[in-house]
């Protein structure tokens, strides 16, 4: 028989069984326990949202884990005990909500005026008010040699982090249908392309979110 826990995700490794996606660090889950085919117990996680009321419990309190949570994520609980439907639409429409907002703040970013580059006569007075030396001493050369290693650390910095970003923003878009990246898109852009089936809009969502652009 399968045994059920509801807890703080300790990790963001854990996937969904429900939606297929990551659960976050700290996010409400809920644990099915049961015996394999081989003989050791197995737990599939689900978020709170994605998770079946389990038939066996008379209310919520019965499941472990519950004493455990906070007062606020009891309250929670005891409301998708109540009625699952509802509470997982709700989280839907958050989620949604959560993206357009995103999807329009990033477009308001994109609309600021960029900051103009400085004038060339700047620069040129700066190097005339430089004093000419000879030979470089070797502590400026190492220097320099430094600065360039730090540079080119930060740009695969930024590769990774880029790669990172992309894997976040591809989860959360995924999460939603057609209609609401169609939606997104619309607030990025008002001629935005929406046609192409639920993966291009998907990645023409995360494009936008890291490039601010289609």
């Amino acid at each position: 028989m399968s045994a059920h826990t509801i807890e703080y995700a300790k990790s963001n490794r854990a996937t969904c069984k429900g939606c297929g996606n990551k659960i976050d660090k700290g996010a409400l889950r809920m644990g099915t326990t049961f015996e394999s085919a081989a003989g050791y117990d197995m737990t599939q996680w689900r978020h709170l949202a994605c998770a079946k009321k389990p038939k066996k419990y008379l209310g919520a309190d019965e499941i472990a884990g519950y004493d455990s949570l906070k007062p606020t994520d009891q309250g929670q609980v005891r409301a998708w005990w109540d009625d699952p439907a509802s509470f997982a639409a709700a989280h839907k429409d958050a989620a949604v909500a959560d993206a357009v907002a995103a999807a329009r703040a990033a477009a308001a970013a994109d609309a600021a005026p960029a900051t103009p580059p400085a004038k060339k006569k700047q620069k040129a007075g700066a190097a005339a008010a430089s004093p000419a030396t000879g030979p470089r001493p070797a502590a400026a050369a190492a220097a320099e040699a430094a600065a360039a290693a730090a540079k080119s650390n930060a740009a695969a910095a930024a590769v990774q982090d880029e790669a990172s970003r992309r894997d976040t923003y591809t989860a959360s878009f995924s999460a939603l249908s057609a209609a609401a990246l169609k939606e997104c898109l619309r607030a990025q852009k008002p001629d935005q392309l929406l046609g192409g089936n639920k993966k291009e809009l998907v990645d023409r969502c995360v494009d936008r979110k890291l490039y601010g652009e289609e």
